[in-house]
């Protein structure tokens, strides 16, 4: 008895690298297929319009600084944030979890709804944009409005 529970032990630890090597494994599958890269892609283009748009973030650039730094930072940073997201996915769900939106997002008509995600990201983005300067300028106009009373 004492000797099957030690094998079983070791058996355990033993597995316990290629069970987490196979999670992993399924985590970054399931990102590829959700079109997480696109999405974050569409993110940082965004993001990186609005430092352009900053006349601060502009001064005394180099011609071709932003297309240089996005091109680099297209090719990097997902891959940098891709071990946290893979211990945060790893942290909410369970295999089963995993197995089940791998096989939901495999099929072609998830795929369609996945490839236009980025296009609508962006489109949405744009409205977002326009929703907070109008907002942004409803609150400057109460507050002077405020003021004046």
């Amino acid at each position: 008895m004492k000797y099957n529970l030690l094998f079983l032990l070791l058996f355990s630890l033993a597995t316990l690298p290629a069970q987490d090597s196979l999670l992993v494994q399924k985590v970054e599958r399931l990102l590829e297929l959700s079109g997480a890269k696109a999405q974050f892609e569409t993110v940082l283009d965004g993001m990186l319009e609005t430092y352009q748009q900053n006349p601060a973030m502009m001064e005394g650039v180099p011609e071709g600084f932003w297309a240089e730094f996005q091109q680099e930072a297209k090719a990097t940073a997902f891959d940098d944030l891709l071990d946290r997201m893979v211990s945060l996915y790893l942290k909410f769900y369970t295999e089963e979890e995993l197995d089940h939106q791998i096989a939901y997002l495999q099929s072609p008509i998830t795929q369609g709804i996945v490839a236009k995600q980025p296009q609508l990201m962006q489109e949405s983005m744009v409205i977002g944009g326009a929703w907070g300067k109008a907002m942004g300028e409803r609150i400057a106009q109460k507050l002077l409005d405020a003021k004046d009373h």
